[in-house]
């Protein structure tokens, strides 16, 4: 365990406008493990703070302490626990957490498993077999208040939304991908503007095309429909 949680470090922003920095803490008993998720997470989520925790024990006493980070990752992959003891662990930190948001991350392709983990009361579990742009999706997704079902691929996020993923990639122009390859690294309209050279009107005139060509309502949801196209079909990303 190496330290408290706190919500004061770190400059990156939940998502809806909400001003508090992002707290993860990320679970995780292999310190390589820990480092590559570490690095991961900092490049889904500029500047969060990250707080390393050796186990569920740890973790459950933190959270019991009173302290809530933004959002738990707990890591499977690289474990040596099998994936009974993962869910139990699972199941103890969702227990301990009353429902505040909890991703799981592993390699297990088991079903069983993975739903599981969903009745336990994890937000989302992310197989390391994903696209990383669809995994990054996910964790925006559950920070949104989504839960991703990854038996059956689909997200629902908390506020109902059922409109499907569409199952064939659509036609992207080379602007709408180079302005989707921006918005899936967390980049702003302002910054995709200044990146592309081109005003931020026109940024979220490319936008409105991508998410009507992904079927998607928001950004996070066409960022996750895009990869989830590519994990569905072995196209690359020039859709």
């Amino acid at each position: 365990m190496t330290g408290h949680l706190d919500a004061t470090g770190g400059a990156a922003k939940l998502p809806d406008g909400m001003d508090r920095a992002i707290v993860v803490a990320l679970v995780a008993a292999a310190p390589l493990t820990r480092e590559m998720l570490t690095g991961w997470l900092q490049r889904v989520l500029p500047a969060c703070r990250i707080e390393n925790i050796a186990g569920a024990q740890d973790m459950v006493a933190l959270l019991a302490d009173g302290q809530r980070p933004d959002l738990v990752v707990i890591a499977g992959f690289l474990s040596e626990s099998p994936g009974e003891r993962l869910a139990a662990a699972v199941d103890r930190i969702c227990r301990a957490s009353d429902g505040w948001p909890v991703v799981v991350v592993s390699a297990t392709a088991d079903p069983v498993l993975q739903r599981e983990f969903l009745g336990c009361g994890a937000r989302a579990h992310i197989s390391t077999r994903m696209q990383p742009s669809a995994a990054a999706a996910v964790i925006h997704l559950v920070l949104s208040g989504g839960v991703y079902d990854s038996v059956e691929g689909r997200h629902r996020p908390a506020r109902g939304d059922t409109q499907g993923t569409p199952r064939v990639p659509p036609t992207l122009s080379p602007r709408e991908r180079e302005v989707l390859s921006l918005l899936e690294r967390g980049h702003s309209n302002r910054r995709i503007a200044l990146t592309l050279g081109i005003s931020e009107n026109t940024v979220m005139v490319h936008l409105r095309h991508i998410m009507r060509k992904l079927g998607a309502t928001n950004r996070t949801q066409a960022v996750f429909n895009a990869g989830r196209l590519i994990d569905q079909s072995g196209v690359s990303r020039d859709v």
